[in-house]
């Protein structure tokens, strides 16, 4: 064996050629794992989000109707 026959001509070129395409799919796949995981830590946010405000939205529909003469805000603030 000759190492024309080993590594050059068609055999060469192909072994090449796999290898590229092979780096490129590593790259892909990387880039679209990526996008996967950005995917879910926004979709995780949103979510996270969404549920504090309902929580704040309920929180604000179960208020009491008798409305106390002195605000909460104003702990010591003077009655008339």
């Amino acid at each position: 064996m000759s190492s024309e026959d080993r590594y050059g001509g068609m055999g060469g070129f192909a072994a090449s050629l796999n290898s590229r395409v092979g780096a490129q799919a590593r790259i892909s796949k990387a880039i679209g794992f990526a996008w996967l995981c950005g995917g879910a830590a926004i979709a995780t946010c949103l979510t996270a989000s969404g549920v504090a405000v309902a929580f704040l939205g309920y929180s604000y529909s179960n208020r009491p109707l008798i409305k106390s003469r002195k605000p909460l805000w104003l702990p010591f603030s003077k009655q008339n």
